[in-house]
């Protein structure tokens, strides 16, 4: 899974250490590694959803942890003025989510663009293109994804042990 880790197995073996060494329960080491990562995740997400705030291409800008491109993935959608039927449009969608790469901090693992919205004036209609985008800072991989409305799961990744779109992850479960 390209890097995956899983956090607690990560730590696990590291807590038990510490706890013996410090004479310590070790869910309270494990209680405050998580109040930490926890608290500093949502700070980067709160300054990464104010910065993308005034783009009017970018919406429901956040990071959360993923499988995929690890703790720090930056989760959005794109909004784009045109015709769904029009193929330019898909191709100024590949364009912004590409361009994202260059706009994030170092530190950010990659992005998972789960929404595709687009308004067309001419109608006054809008909707979502089934289309997304994911890319992963590690080997610069990039790819677009059809989606579905099963795109959308509500477990998180790091603890996914299936995927709703294969392509996700070459159709296999997460491998610990």
């Amino acid at each position: 899974n390209g890097g995956l880790y899983l956090e607690g197995r990560r730590w696990a073996g590291r807590f038990a250490e510490l706890a013996e060494e410090w004479e310590m329960h070790v869910d309270l080491l494990d209680g405050a590694y998580y109040y930490v990562k926890e608290g500093r995740l949502a700070a980067v997400s709160k300054a990464l959803h104010a910065h993308f705030e005034n783009d009017p291409q970018i919406e429901s800008a956040y990071v959360k942890s993923t499988a995929w491109c690890g703790s720090y993935t930056f989760e959005a959608g794109l909004r784009l003025q045109g015709s769904p039927k029009d193929p330019e449009l898909q191709e100024r969608a590949r364009k912004i989510a590409e361009g994202l790469k260059k706009r994030l901090p170092s530190f950010i693992g990659g992005f998972k663009i789960t929404r595709v919205r687009y308004e067309w004036p001419q109608t006054g209609t809008s909707g979502n293109l089934p289309l997304g985008f994911l890319w992963k800072r590690d080997g610069d991989d990039f790819r677009v994804m059809n989606i579905g409305n099963d795109f959308h799961d509500p477990q998180n990744a790091a603890r996914e042990t299936r995927w709703s779109q294969t392509s996700w992850n070459e159709g296999r479960s997460v491998e610990e």
